[in-house]
């Protein structure tokens, strides 16, 4: 345990507004016992990783990257895999060795596409999040959005 010492700040960037970009998701996770890392999202849609020390307070940044076109609602993990969704309608999976992003889902485009939705002229945002992990079955991504719909998608037993 350590009393508050340090304060991460996010590289430089600013929202369409000029203000600076407010912190929407934060998530520490490690693969095993190794690679813990944090993992911290913004309003201005980027990312922002650390790797975290194993003694002490010295944070290293890892890697950063513009993840969706505006804001990250929300950051949800797998078991190997981190998720952003976006105010852009998209949902983002990254590798949490590599960093590397694997999948891009245009959640909004499908639904419209497939007619989920009741009035479908209502623009909408994905807001929230929740995985469902089943390594035999297959898992499942819960995706709320601001109009208040559910869409369920199946991640699959490698996700």
């Amino acid at each position: 345990m350590y009393c508050l010492q340090i304060s991460l700040k996010l590289p430089p960037n600013v929202t369409a507004s000029g203000n600076p970009p407010s912190v929407t998701g934060l998530v520490c996770t490690k693969i095993g016992n190794e690679f813990p890392t944090l993992w911290a999202t913004d309003s201005s849609g980027q990312m922002t990783i650390w790797y975290v020390p194993s003694v002490g307070l010295e944070f290293q940044p890892a890697y950063t990257v513009k993840a969706h076109r505006g804001p990250i609602t929300q950051l949800v993990k797998t078991w190997r895999h981190m998720i952003t969704i976006g105010d852009d309608g998209t949902v983002k999976l990254f590798d949490m060795l590599t960093f590397v992003r694997i999948r891009t889902i245009d959640v909004m485009s499908m639904c419209l596409e497939r007619n989920l939705f009741v009035a479908p002229n209502i623009h909408r945002r994905l807001k929230s999040a929740s995985v469902y992990e089943n390594y035999s079955a297959g898992g499942y991504l819960a995706v709320g959005t601001s109009y208040g719909d559910v869409v369920m998608l199946p991640l699959g037993t490698t996700v």
